[in-house]
């Protein structure tokens, strides 16, 4: 009988051809399942039942493209909120580079794995498929069990016109709690290509009870119900219970199936309920709850659809209870439910809790270094850092290294991928020194391991290239950039992808060493390219534009980086939407362009749509909120508008000292700013008070001889001057 995890495929029409045959071989590859897909995936589905068909998928699949996630497809719109909608896990899988942003924008924090990953020091593609694969798709071996754990089948025959009904009569059956772990089969996943009348015998062979799903459509004439199923019952000799769900000419019904009882109402709970109950008279029907075990394997098939209709809530339930009585693969299951929102819907806290509880549960049962706990430290090492609690996931990161280093090797794959690990967590945590230094000890060992132009290699060197740029060795960076540009060129050409992200980065390479003429060359090339190979709205070659515009601008050509900046904040408002960080940082880089340029209304005008959106998104004391009206407040003062500058300049003042506290730099930078827009108000007494108190607050944090320090001093003598408080202010320059 046909059985198998049931896998449903969905793309934009245009990325069928590409990528159907290929996802189906990477899949088959290590699981045993069935795949679904429609033949013209840009048509609607017809069928008024489809959402029956989809519900009973345990994985949606989705290759994900800039095309798919432009919108206008079925995957995007209908399918995929259908499966967040009914707990379904959904697998994106990443065919293309550089569409984090927009993916997050579609997806939310669904995570992806990408067949283009190119690190071996990280899981490997196949392995994370794998991996993901095995946890939401049950093996045959826990298949066997799930089945296994019923009490007894149950056959259901019905017409498959009537599929909306046969849901209901399943519910029905399952909603008495003593007939929770009796199966029902049903054919309505039988795979083409299989012996069909051999399944159902089987299955017939199997079941206590033979039920019959009673409508109008059975009595048309020579239907298979009437010609197969129903009379391979009678010649096994089963128990019959018709079941009537729509009213059926019972004299008609007789005719045609000779011999057949009569129907019980679906509607009439009671009478169905001890008819059935009847029927199963026969059989043990469990009323033992303790057995743990058994409730994990019939919360299983309650959640995979093994051999009954699924029920997502009764699933938890059984799982849950199983996982609470500290059966390990119960609490296993659990956490990767609330990870791959499996039945539930995606809960990062409860899936760290289980993951925490069975770390607890494997340092009661092995020794502190015996390799059983390794698997519990590292799923929750990395369910810490999938989550951004990197300081929590570093030292299970650094015990899981120093197990695999003892046990396997400091050069073994497994051992290098647990370092590369903790090298992406320093990284996370601004530590790039250490980061630097493990990526280093990574970098030699593949270059020995598979050569300096081995693409493997070359993405390690290019994280090493990063990280001396991001501690300010921009030289060193560039040198870097150089090498794995020419070394990519060599391997794939100009125009790969690879090749163009490696350039992209030798010129932002140049500009940071302050060679502006070089970048805006490099920059340019790079940007015609992408607009060739990716297109022009593609995220890549958007980042390229916004490199090339600032290049532009430092190079004094500020009219042309306005053009770029206006071309850019409209391709990146059509992409991904006006509100999305990306497009609200290349309005707040145009605004500012717009200031450069003297057209401070244009800039004020800009900073406060900037403001209006980052209120709405971030909230109004979030800090890129509080830098963007403290920017308007700056162009109001540049356009001679102090009393609104000052007004605004307030609102950050305070907000900062509420979130940041008196004395740090930003909050002492808008005091030092609000004193001055006091000052061009012509209330030099008020510019006086607060040019003092920036002083003073800089003497205690920085000290004396802090330039910054100097500064304020020298503003507050000014101020005096302006005063006429010249005894006052000769004192201040005296000790200035």
């Amino acid at each position: 009988m046909n059985n198998r995890p049931r896998v449903y495929f969905t793309c934009h029409p245009n990325d069928f051809n590409s990528y159907f045959d290929e996802i189906c071989e990477q899949i088959h590859r290590t699981h045993d399942c069935i795949i679904y897909y429609t033949g013209d995936m840009s048509a609607p589905y017809e069928a008024e039942d489809w959402g029956n068909d989809l519900e009973q998928m345990n994985l949606f699949v989705i290759p994900v493209t800039l095309s798919l996630l432009q919108g206008g497809n079925r995957a995007l719109d209908t399918d995929l909120p259908f499966a967040m909608e009914h707990h379904i896990p959904v697998l994106p899988l990443m065919m293309e580079h550089g569409l984090d942003d927009l993916f997050g924008k579609k997806f939310g924090k669904f995570q992806y794995l990408s067949p283009g990953q190119k690190d071996e020091t990280a899981i490997s593609y196949e392995e994370k498929l794998e991996s993901y694969l095995g946890d939401v798709l049950l093996g045959d071996e826990l298949r066997k069990r799930v089945q296994a754990a019923f009490d007894a089948y149950i056959f259901l025959s019905y017409r498959k016109k009537d599929r909306k009904y046969a849901n209901e009569l399943m519910h029905l059956i399952h909603k008495n709690p003593l007939c929770r772990d009796i199966a029902i089969w049903y054919d309505e996943f039988l795979v083409p290509g299989e012996d069909f009348n051999e399944n159902i015998a089987e299955a017939l062979e199997k079941s206590t009870l033979f039920t019959l799903l009673v409508t109008p459509n059975l009595l048309e004439d020579q239907n298979y119900v009437m010609r197969i199923e129903y009379p391979e019952a009678k010649k096994a000799g089963k128990e019959i219970l018709p079941v009537e769900m729509v009213q059926t000419d019972s004299v008609q019904m007789a005719a045609k199936y000779l011999g057949i009882p009569l129907s019980v109402k679906g509607q009439d709970n009671e009478e169905f309920r001890e008819r059935f109950l009847e029927g199963l008279k026969n059989i043990a029907i469990r009323k033992d709850d303790s057995d743990q075990i058994h409730n994990f394997l019939i919360g299983l098939a309650y959640l995979n659809g093994i051999d009954v209709e699924k029920d997502n809530e009764r699933a938890l339930e059984l799982i849950t209870g199983a996982a609470e009585a500290e059966i390990p693969e119960a609490m296993e299951k659990l956490a990767s439910m609330y990870e791959n929102a499996e039945g539930v819907g995606r809960n990062y806290s409860e899936e760290i809790k289980w993951r925490e509880r069975l770390l607890v549960w494997a340092e009661k049962e092995y020794p502190e270094n015996d390799r059983k706990r390794e698997k519990y430290l590292n799923n929750l090492a990395y369910a810490y850092s999938s989550n951004g609690k990197y300081r929590k996931s570093l030292p299970l990161y650094e015990r899981v290294y120093e197990i695999r280093k003892e046990a396997l090797g400091e050069d073994a794959k497994l051992t290098q991928k647990t370092l590369k690990n903790l090298a992406v967590i320093y990284g996370k945590l601004g530590e790039y020194q250490k980061d630097l230094e493990l990526e280093k000890q990574i970098y030699l060992n593949w270059k020995e391991k598979y050569g300096p132009e081995h693409p493997d290699t070359l993405e390690v060197l290019g994280n090493i290239s990063y990280l001396y740029g991001a501690l300010g060795k921009y030289q060193k960076s560039l040198e870097l950039d150089r090498i794995v540009y020419v070394r990519y060129k060599k391997i794939y050409g100009e125009d790969h992808q690879d090749t163009l992200l490696a350039q992209n980065n030798l010129g932002v390479a140049y500009a940071k060493t302050g060679d502006n003429s070089k970048a805006a060359e490099v920059l340019e090339k790079v940007y015609e390219k992408r607009k060739l190979v990716c297109g022009e709205d593609h995220p890549d070659t958007l980042v390229t534009l916004n490199s090339l515009a600032v290049t532009v601008g430092a190079l004094g050509n500020t009219q042309k980086e306005l053009e770029m900046e206006q071309e850019l904040y409209e391709r990146r408002s059509k992409l991904l939407g006006e509100e999305h960080p990306n497009t609200l940082t290349t309005l707040a880089n145009l605004a500012m362009t717009y200031g450069e340029l003297g057209e401070h209304k244009k800039e004020a005008e800009l900073e406060e749509k900037l403001y209006e959106s980052r209120k709405k998104v971030l909230g109004d004391n979030h800090p890129d909120t509080l830098l963007t009206l403290n920017n308007l407040a700056t162009s109001y003062g540049a356009m001679g508008d102090f009393h609104k500058s000052s007004e605004m300049l307030e609102k950050v003042y305070e907000a900062r000292k509420l979130k940041l506290g008196e004395e740090h730099p930003s909050t002492l930078v808008t005091l030092g700013n609000l004193a001055y827009a006091y000052g061009k108000i012509g209330d030099l007494r008020k510019e006086a008070e607060l040019e003092q108190a920036v002083y003073e607050a800089m003497r205690r944090t920085m000290g004396d001889d802090n330039p910054k320090t100097k500064t304020a001093l020298k503003n507050l003598a000014y101020t005096y001057e302006e005063l006429g408080d010249y005894k006052k202010a000769i004192e201040l320059r005296v000790r200035l």
